[in-house]
C-alpha cells in the first residue's frame, strides 16, 4: 500500500510541475506551508532512521575547508545544525520554501545557522556556496524538463569545484540523477546505497566542473542541454521564472514526439482525479462550536480562565476535537475600552496555535504589545474559533468553511460588551470569514492582509458600516483570482481599486509576516485597530 502511495505522491508532483515554474513555486510554498502546520512534520529531529541518514551523510561529504554551507530543503534545520556542528568555520545555511519550517529552524539553531525562506527553483541565495545538501527534495521539482531547471539553479550557487550531495531514495535516486550525470558541469564523486528496513536511500556526492572551450563533445552537448543555457545568456523558449529561464523539453524532441500534445487532455484529468483524491483524504471534519461565557464581566471571565488555564495563560475556551480550536485573550477584556479580534487563515490548528507571525496566539500577543505602545485599555483575542481548511482539501476555494467559521464568529462579536470599540484583524482565508460575519454586527474597523479575495465584488456587497481596510506585502504570492462563481472563488482583489477598500502599504511582506514584531505593517495595522485611522507620516 505504502509503494502505491509513493507513486501517487510522486506522479501528483509531476503533474504540478506542468504549471510555468513561478506558479509550481507558489503552490510548493503554500503545500509547503500546510505541512508545516504541524511542528516536525517527519519526525527529523527524532527519527533515528533519519538521524541514521544524517551521520552517513556527513561521513561522505569529502573533507575540506568549507567557507559557505547550503542545506536546499532544510525544513526546521535538523540537519543544517548539525552542519553547522561539523563545519564550525563555516558559514551555515539552512533554505526552504515554507516560512513556517524556517521560523522554527532560526529559534531551534539559536545563532548557529542562518535561515531564509527560499523557493529556490525562482529566487536566489545570498552569495554563492562550495557545500550545498540536497536531501529528500527533489521528488517534488517534478517531470524532467523541471530537474534540468533545478541542476541548473544548484549550479549557479556554487563556485567551481564546489561539492553538492544528494541523498534520496534509492534506486529512485538514479532517475532523479540521470540528466546530472549527462551534463559536462558536474562530475559524479561517488555514490553509497543503503538498504534499511525503513527506506533505502543513496548519499551520492558531486562536484561542480568547468569543462575546457576546446573540449568539442562539452561544445556540443553545450548546444543540446538546456542545462548549459544558462550559461550563454540565451533564455530556452517556453516558460519563464522570476530570476531565470525554465527549460522546457528540447525543441527536436518536440518534433518527433507529438504524442505529447494530445495528452495534454489526460494530464489536466490526471491532476483533477489526484486533487480529488487527495481531497478526499484529507478533508477535516466539522467539529462542535466552542462554548462561550455567559457574560464577559470580570468573575466569568476569571471563571473561564481558571478553567482552561495553561501555563498562565486566559483561554476563554479551548478543544482538541479534530485539529483542535482555541479563544485565547490577552489583556484586560473585562476592562477594556477597545478589542481586536485576531482571526487567522488556512491551515491553522491546536498544535500550530502558536507557531507563526500569522497563527493567532503569536499575532494576538504582538498586536497587544504594538497596541501598549499607544496607551492602556486594549485587550487582544486570539480567535480560532473555526475549523480553517487546509490547503490540499477542495474546501479552500470555496466559502462554505467561511460560512461555517463566519455563524461563530459573528456569534462571539455580540456578545462583546457594547461599550468596546471592535476592530477586526483577518488573515489570509481568516479575511473571508471575517467578511461573511461583519454584516450587522458591531465592528468599527476590518484589516485583512494577505486576503485571496472577501466572497464579493466591491465593499458595498459587504453590507456593514465599518471601515474596511487591505493591505498586500509585496512578497506575499497568496493567489487572487478575482473569479466568483456561486460558492466558487472570492472575487475582487482587495487592494484593486474597484473593490473600494482603504488600501494600506504592505511594503514587502511575505504571506506570513506582516505581524511580525518589528515591522512597519504591524505599527500600521494597530494603529488603525485602536485608533480607527492610519498613523500620521
Amino acid at each position: 500500500m505504502s509503494d502505491i502511495l509513493d507513486r501517487l505522491h510522486r506522479m501528483f508532483f509531476r503533474v504540478v510541475s506542468l504549471l510555468p515554474t513561478s506558479v509550481q513555486g507558489r503552490f510548493l510554498r503554500h503545500y509547503f506551508e500546510w505541512v508545516h502546520h504541524l511542528p516536525d512534520p517527519w519526525r527529523y529531529d527524532t527519527e533515528p532512521y533519519e538521524i541514521d541518514k544524517y551521520e552517513m551523510t556527513l561521513r561522505h561529504v569529502p573533507h575540506r575547508a568549507y567557507r559557505r554551507v547550503l542545506d536546499v530543503g532544510c525544513s526546521e534545520g535538523a540537519f543544517t545544525r548539525r552542519l553547522a556542528r561539523a563545519y564550525p568555520s563555516a558559514e551555515c545555511w539552512g533554505v526552504d520554501v515554507s516560512d513556517r519550517a524556517v521560523t522554527r529552524a532560526a529559534a531551534k539553531a539559536a545563532g548557529a545557522a542562518r535561515f531564509m525562506a527560499l523557493d529556490f527553483l525562482n529566487e536566489d541565495p545570498d552569495g554563492t556556496f562550495d557545500l550545498v545538501i540536497c536531501a529528500e527534495t527533489l521528488y517534488y521539482v517534478g517531470r524532467d524538463e523541471r530537474l534540468r531547471l533545478a541542476y541548473g539553479r544548484l549550479r549557479s550557487f556554487m563556485v567551481p569545484g564546489a561539492v553538492l550531495v544528494l541523498v534520496h531514495e534509492w534506486p529512485e535516486a538514479r532517475r532523479l540523477y540521470r540528466h546530472l550525470d549527462d551534463t559536462p558541469f558536474f562530475r559524479r564523486v561517488s555514490e553509497h546505497p543503503y538498504e534499511h528496513p525503513v527506506r533505502s536511500y543513496a548519499v551520492t556526492v558531486y562536484e561542480r566542473v568547468e569543462p575546457a572551450s576546446r573540449d568539442r563533445a562539452a561544445l556540443l552537448r553545450a548546444r543540446t542541454d538546456p542545462m548549459t543555457r544558462l550559461d550563454t545568456g540565451a533564455p530556452a523558449p517556453g516558460l519563464e521564472g522570476r530570476h531565470g529561464p525554465a527549460f522546457p523539453a528540447m525543441t527536436q524532441g518536440r518534433r518527433r514526439d507529438h504524442s505529447r500534445s494530445r495528452m495534454r487532455p489526460f494530464r489536466t484529468l490526471l491532476l483533477a482525479a489526484v486533487l480529488a483524491t487527495g481531497t478526499a483524504a484529507a478533508g477535516r471534519p466539522v467539529v462542535d462550536e466552542l462554548p462561550l461565557p455567559s457574560a464577559f464581566d470580570a468573575d466569568a471571565l476569571q471563571d473561564r480562565y481558571e478553567l482552561h488555564a495553561w501555563s498562565g495563560r486566559q483561554f476563554l475556551a479551548w478543544s482538541r476535537r479534530g485539529d483542535g480550536q482555541a479563544i485565547e485573550v490577552v489583556g484586560d477584556l473585562a476592562n477594556a475600552r477597545t478589542v481586536i479580534v485576531y482571526v487567522p487563515g488556512s491551515g491553522q490548528s491546536l498544535a500550530s496555535f502558536d507557531d507563526s507571525a500569522e497563527s493567532p496566539g503569536r499575532a494576538a500577543r504582538a498586536l497587544y504589545d504594538e497596541a501598549a505602545g499607544l496607551g492602556p485599555g486594549t485587550a487582544v483575542i486570539g480567535w480560532l474559533g473555526y475549523d480553517p481548511p487546509d490547503l490540499v482539501n477542495l474546501e479552500i476555494a470555496t466559502i462554505w468553511p467561511a460560512d461555517r467559521g463566519a455563524r461563530r464568529l459573528r456569534s462571539f462579536l455580540s456578545m462583546l460588551p457594547r461599550h468596546v470599540r471592535i476592530s477586526l484583524v483577518c488573515h489570509s482565508y481568516g479575511s473571508v470569514v471575517c467578511a461573511r460575519a461583519v454584516a450587522g454586527s458591531p465592528v468599527h474597523d476590518l484589516i485583512v492582509t494577505g486576503s485571496p479575495g472577501l466572497g464579493v465584488r466591491r465593499v458595498s456587497d459587504l453590507h456593514t458600516s465599518a471601515r474596511i481596510w487591505a493591505a498586500l506585502g509585496g512578497g506575499d504570492d497568496v493567489f487572487r483570482s478575482g473569479l466568483l462563481i456561486g460558492p466558487f472563488g472570492f472575487g475582487t482583489d482587495p487592494v484593486s481599486a474597484e473593490f473600494g477598500a482603504r488600501v494600506l502599504d504592505g511594503g514587502d511582506a511575505r504571506h506570513h509576516t506582516y505581524l511580525r514584531p518589528g515591522t512597519r505593517t504591524l505599527t500600521e495595522i494597530t494603529h488603525i485597530a485602536v485608533r480607527g485611522r492610519e498613523r500620521a507620516a
